[in-house]
C-alpha cells in the first residue's frame, strides 16, 4: 500500500474510531430499595462498537422516577484515552421502574431501566390476568436513521401475588420491521428481556404489544412511538478562501454531516455556535440556526490581525470541530496604494509648477487614507469587490494622491466633525 493509501486508511479507522453516543447498562437489571446501583457508560462509534475518549469527557448521570420527577444523580469523568467507566449511584429515592440516562454535552444520550423491587404495578390492567408486563424503551432520545442505532424495548414482567415467574414469550409488532428476536422471550424466573431493532427511514417506529403466553395484562400504553432522525454525526466547518488578506472577508459554512462527511437535511432547527479558538477578529453571526428542511448555514469572518487563525464550531451532542485560516499582511496592496498616492501627486506638481516638491510624499499618505476610507468606510460607494481590485487600489489612491490635505476635510465632514465646526465659528 502506498504513503497515500495508508494515510487515507488511517483517516478513515480515525473517523470510524470517534465516539458519538453513550451506551448505558446496569450491573444488576434488579437491586432493592435502599441499595447502589452501578451503571457501566460506554462510549461508541457510528458502528456500535467501543470508542476512546478523546479528551477528558465529564458524564452526568439523571434519573427519572415513576412519578416522572427528575433528577441529577451522580456525576463523573470518563478519561482521555478510555472507552467506559462504572459508576456508583446513590440509593433510589422511590421504588418502581427507573429510567437512568448519561448525558455528554457533545455526543447522544444513553440510558437504562432499573427496578427498585417493592414496588407492585397497579391494579388497573386490561385483563384479570395473574401476571402484568410493561414495555418501555432506552435510550429516550432520538436515534439515528442509519440502520445501525439500535433501540432496546424493554419488556418487564410480575406477579400479583408474588408467584414465581413462569418463562413468557411475548409477541411485539414494530413498524420497521427490524426487531429481533421474534417473539421475545423471558426465561423462567426472570422479570425482564428486551429485543432490539433499528430503522433506516427519519419518522416515527411504532412497537405494538400484540400478545403474552402465558397471558398477561398490560400496564400502560400498548404501543411504543419512537423517534428516528437523519444519521446526523458531525459537523463540518468550511472556509472560504483557507487564506486572505488583512483587509478581505472569509465566507464561514457550517454543515451538518454524516458519518461519511456527507451533508444531510435536518427534521429540526438546530442551533450551532462559533468563536474564534485562535487569532484576533469578528464573526458577524456567532450563533446560526440551521432551519429544519437545510443541512448548512453561512455567516463571514474578519480579521483584526494578521497570522494563523482557528474557528470553532459547536452543537449539543456533536463533537466541536476547528476549522484553521491564514491571514496575511496586504504588502502588495500597500505598495500599490502608495505608488498611487505618489503617482496622484506627481501628476498635480506637472499641472502646476507652483505646488512644492514635498506634495508629492504627502501625496503617498493622503492617496493611501483616501483608498482605506474607500475600502472601510465606503466612501465613494463601490461594492468591496471593487475596491479590492489591484487596479482600483491604483485608481482611488492617484485621486487621494491628487486631492492631498482636502481628502481629511472631507472625512471630518463624514464624520460630523466639519457640522461642528461651522457651529463654533457661528456662535463666535
Amino acid at each position: 500500500m502506498t504513503s497515500l493509501g495508508l494515510a487515507v486508511a488511517s483517516a478513515a479507522l480515525a473517523v470510524a474510531s470517534t465516539p458519538i453516543k453513550t451506551d448505558v447498562e446496569p450491573v444488576m437489571d434488579t437491586v432493592r430499595a435502599g441499595e447502589f446501583p452501578f451503571l457501566i457508560v460506554q462510549l461508541s462509534d457510528v458502528n456500535n462498537r467501543p470508542a476512546p475518549a478523546p479528551k477528558d469527557l465529564p458524564v452526568k448521570i439523571s434519573a427519572r422516577y415513576p412519578s416522572n420527577a427528575v433528577e441529577e444523580v451522580a456525576q463523573s469523568i470518563i478519561r482521555a484515552g478510555q472507552s467506559s467507566a462504572t459508576i456508583k449511584l446513590p440509593p433510589p429515592r422511590a421504588t418502581g421502574l427507573i429510567y437512568y440516562w448519561a448525558k455528554q454535552q457533545e455526543l447522544f444520550t444513553g440510558g437504562t431501566f432499573v427496578m427498585v423491587e417493592s414496588a407492585r404495578p397497579a391494579a388497573g390492567s386490561i385483563s384479570a390476568s395473574p401476571y402484568i408486563v410493561m414495555l418501555r424503551y432506552s435510550p429516550q432520545r432520538e436515534f439515528l436513521a442509519n440502520g445501525k442505532d439500535p433501540v432496546t424495548v424493554h419488556a418487564f414482567v410480575f406477579s400479583r401475588n408474588d408467584t414465581p415467574l413462569p418463562a413468557f414469550r411475548i409477541t411485539l409488532f414494530d413498524s420497521s420491521g427490524t426487531i429481533n428476536p421474534v417473539p421475545l422471550v423471558i426465561p423462567q424466573g426472570q422479570g425482564s428481556g428486551t429485543a432490539t431493532l433499528t430503522s433506516r427511514s427519519p419518522g416515527e417506529v411504532k412497537v405494538e404489544y400484540v400478545s403474552s403466553v402465558p397471558r398477561a395484562g398490560l400496564d400502560g400504553d400498548p404501543v411504543l412511538k419512537i423517534p428516528f432522525g437523519p444519521p446526523i454525526t458531525a459537523l463540518q466547518l468550511s472556509v472560504h478562501p483557507q487564506e486572505i488578506s488583512l483587509v478581505d472577508r472569509a465566507n464561514l459554512v457550517v454543515r451538518l454531516v454524516d458519518e461519511h462527511g456527507t451533508p444531510l437535511a435536518t427534521m429540526r432547527p438546530r442551533t450551532v455556535s462559533l468563536a474564534l479558538d485562535r487569532g484576533r477578529g469578528t464573526i458577524e453571526k456567532s450563533e446560526l440556526t440551521i432551519p429544519a428542511g437545510a443541512s448548512e448555514a453561512r455567516t463571514g469572518f474578519s480579521p483584526f490581525w494578521w497570522g494563523t487563525m482557528a474557528i470553532a464550531v459547536s452543537s449539543p451532542n456533536l463533537f466541536t470541530v476547528t476549522a484553521p485560516m491564514e491571514v496575511k499582511f496586504p504588502f502588495a496592496l500597500l505598495g500599490i496604494s502608495l505608488l498611487g498616492g505618489l503617482a496622484g501627486a506627481y501628476v498635480l506638481l506637472l499641472r502646476n509648477r507652483r505646488t512644492k516638491p514635498w506634495r508629492v510624499f504627502v501625496g503617498a499618505l493622503t492617496g493611501f487614507v483616501f483608498y482605506w476610507a474607500c475600502l472601510f468606510l465606503s466612501l465613494v460607494g463601490l461594492p468591496g469587490t471593487i475596491v479590492l481590485n489591484p487596479l482600483s487600489a491604483f485608481v482611488l489612491s492617484v485621486l487621494g494622491g491628487w486631492m492631498g490635505p482636502e481628502i481629511f476635510e472631507r472625512l471630518l465632514a463624514r464624520f460630523g466633525f466639519a457640522k461642528e465646526k461651522a457651529k463654533a465659528r457661528g456662535a463666535a
